[in-house]
């Protein structure tokens, strides 16, 4: 009776030891894991929201004198005539009137809005221009995430300053100028921003093995101008990664970026829009798949090119709402909305000027009911 009772104690003795032992190989594995994590977000461009926006004092406007002319989507061409003085001064004044008596700014605890910028900086000289802006709103009671573009010739108000293109509002002031802007003139609340120059969006691309790309012949030849025009001024061989063929293809960090900045074939840069929510659709679908530690390698190797102002508990609470944020409904759009716009040349630039009240409700309409 005395020896069973001893052999079943240490039976039970091994049992509970062999459990523990897991537990602290596990305990050990996963916190391996989180503190490898914890040392990849150290690692990140993490910059805090200053206390007052620091502008570019010089910062001097891209101006273009050439005739503007404006490609429909069936690739017509149409020149468009300067706007008279007295439709420039109505325009702005409308922009005014929006920014400081318009629709109330929107905002909701259940809605997350973070805004992607894709940067054409060359240089450390200036903050560079955005050459993307897509706005990726996750709202949980809807269980929905709508990417939305904002074309970089929409015409907006620089609070205290004065009317520009809305890609010029990163290069006068940096990310914290340009989400202040889109807040102040579309009204709606943005958390977080990211950004990224194009360096940092090749080495995305080939990190994660390329993106798979459906693309046409003239989008091959117009990608390819870009690549050519990108090696060149690298120092690299003219034809180095150019596209050999269309259709269904695996592009590189370089083709993807070529691909996405086409914006002289039909539809311009509205097309150009739609390219780039492509491109970072197909970024997130390869990241839907990936395992905690492939993105946190990913992390690890692209943190010197990205530039962030997610604090660290919120970036973790984030994280840990990716798979929720995968299983909601993905739509895709841009502004200007169709028919909520008007194309106009002023000072030279083609503008694309919003019906401020229709684009305002529809954008809160899409994002918070």
């Amino acid at each position: 009776m005395g020896n069973n009772f001893l052999g079943e104690h240490r039976i039970k003795r091994k049992v509970v030891s062999i459990l523990l032992g897991m537990c602290m190989f596990f305990m050990f594995i996963f916190g391996g894991c989180y503190m490898l994590f914890m040392h990849t977000i150290g690692k990140l461009n993490y910059v805090p929201d200053p206390g007052q926006i620091v502008i570019n004092g010089n910062y001097v406007e891209e101006k273009n004198y050439d005739p503007i002319t404006i490609m429909d989507n069936n690739g017509k061409i149409e020149e468009i005539q300067p706007a008279s003085p007295e439709k420039v001064a109505e325009i702005k004044q409308n922009i005014w009137n929006n920014i400081h008596n318009g629709a109330e700014k929107r905002s909701s605890e259940e809605v997350t809005n973070i805004l992607l910028i894709g940067v054409d900086k060359r240089d450390e000289s200036f903050p560079g221009n955005s050459d993307s802006m897509i706005l990726v709103s996750a709202n949980r009671a809807k269980k929905t995430v709508t990417m939305t573009s904002f074309l970089r010739d929409l015409y907006v108000g620089i609070d205290g300053m004065d009317t520009y293109k809305l890609n010029a509002a990163h290069a006068i002031g940096g990310a914290p100028l340009l989400v202040k802007v889109i807040e102040d003139n579309f009204k709606i609340d943005i958390d977080y921003y990211v950004s990224v120059d194009f360096q940092g969006f090749e080495a995305v691309i080939n990190i994660l093995g390329g993106v798979p790309m459906e693309i046409t012949e003239e989008e091959q030849i117009k990608a390819n101008e870009y690549i050519r025009g990108m090696n060149v001024a690298a120092g690299l061989e003219v034809n180095t990664e150019i596209l050999n063929s269309y259709g269904s293809l695996v592009l590189t960090g370089k083709q993807a970026l070529g691909y996405a900045r086409i914006r002289s074939l039909a539809g311009a840069d509205f097309q150009r829009s739609n390219r780039q929510r492509r491109v970072l659709g197909a970024v997130l679908e390869s990241a839907r798949s990936a395992s905690f530690l492939d993105i946190t390698s990913i992390a690890n190797q692209v943190a010197q090119y990205v530039v962030y102002n997610i604090p660290r508990e919120n970036f973790m609470e984030l994280l840990m709402e990716i798979p929720d944020f995968f299983s909601y409904q993905w739509t895709s759009e841009r502004i200007p909305y169709d028919g909520f716009y008007e194309h106009y040349n002023i000072g030279g630039q083609g503008m694309l000027v919003p019906k401020w009240q229709e684009t305002i409700n529809q954008l809160q309409t899409r994002l918070y009911d």
